[in-house]
């Protein structure tokens, strides 16, 4: 078994001049799903930007690995998801106590089926071993598991003031049975206003928690501001860097918000934002076979999916996917500028994987 994992990495160096001579880095498979052998590709990185491909079954299980790799290699505790505040207070209660009532009724966005719930479930294992140390942090527009949050941080035995009443009444009487109810946009703007209308008694009444109250009601980042996403996002994770000093963070979104030949996506607005000077390192996921952002299909019937922008670099991709093939390794790492794709500028770091 040795000689043939040695004649394997060998074969895979000595590939003909279709790789061009790229470095693959693999993923590989331990008992605990993916993970990442240390590696040089991350050394300078302050930020790490991944485009993540939201409905591929295998992307789990590259955000967990990743989690893990910069956690333990880089020292990487705050990790951004492309959810609203409120979700990510629901996400560090579970994964600093195990208790799956947080992110369930509603199921939060991430935590639904099989792989989700996996995910979490690994994730709150591998954060009980590590001291605890990873925080989730959001940046997208809030859902209505801000409703459940606000229930939760309501002080217990705490005398309400008379001018609360109505808006404590009425979060009680809404319905929390999906993320995305009919009522969201409504019922989020009715509370936020009232926010601005009692903030000082807000702030009496939830005591040192008024602050994540605050954050949950006062996201710029709003579903009916939807044309001016990108721009809410950064807002968002800006305040959260600023706030936090972070010298390293990981961040998650849909390949489109990480797409740096969009100059008003997250990802261009993060890279050339001068508060914050640090090194930021992009990565775009490109998929063959799975969900999510499906490129045009090839003559073989062959399905690509990432960033519209790769649509015309099939050829290349192919040539890549070959490549994993005849490793035997899926899915990969590879630097974009030792591939072939006309769109390479677009980012440093290219995640190949397969379903």
């Amino acid at each position: 078994m040795r000689q043939y994992v040695l004649c394997s990495i060998i074969c895979l160096w000595l590939l003909p001049p279709i790789a061009h001579g790229q470095r693959l880095v693999p993923f590989t498979n331990d008992t605990d799903g993916l993970s990442l052998a240390h590696n040089s590709l991350f050394d300078s990185a302050g930020g790490v930007i991944v485009g993540e491909l939201h409905d591929a079954r295998i992307t789990p299980e590259i955000k967990l690995a990743l989690i893990k790799y910069l956690h333990e290699n880089k020292g990487v505790n705050d990790v951004f998801m492309e959810v609203g505040h409120a979700a990510a207070y629901l996400y560090n209660c579970y994964l600093n106590t195990g208790d799956t009532a947080f992110i369930t009724h509603p199921s939060l966005v991430y935590a639904g089926g099989k792989e989700g719930l996996s995910f979490w479930r690994r994730l709150y294992t591998y954060n009980r071993a590590a001291g605890f140390t990873i925080t989730i942090h959001g940046f997208d527009f809030e859902r209505m598991e801000f409703v459940k949050v606000l229930r939760l941080l309501k002080p217990m035995g705490a005398v309400v003031p008379d001018k609360l009443l109505p808006m404590l009444q009425y979060i009680d009487t809404l319905s929390t049975t999906t993320v995305n109810g009919h009522n969201l946009v409504n019922s989020y703007a009715r509370i936020s206003y009232q926010l601005q209308l009692f903030k000082e008694e807000l702030k009496q009444y939830y005591g040192e928690d008024f602050s994540v109250a605050e954050d949950i009601l006062c996201n710029e980042n709003k579903y009916e501001a939807y044309p001016a996403r990108n721009k809410n996002m950064f807002t968002e994770v800006n305040k959260a860097i600023c706030r936090g000093k972070m010298a390293h963070f990981l961040l998650f979104a849909g390949a489109e918000h990480c797409n740096k030949q969009d100059t008003t996506s997250l990802a261009a607005r993060l890279t050339t934002n001068t508060a914050n000077a640090l090194n930021v390192l992009t990565m775009v996921m490109l998929c063959r076979n799975c969900d999510g952002i499906t490129l045009k299909t090839n003559k073989l019937g062959v399905v690509y999916s990432g960033p519209k922008e790769y649509a015309d670099d099939r050829t290349a991709m192919g040539a890549l996917f070959h490549l994993l093939n005849t490793s035997s390794y899926s899915p990969a790492i590879i630097r974009a500028s030792q591939t072939q794709f006309r769109t390479k500028k677009n980012t440093d770091l290219i995640i190949m994987a397969d379903k």
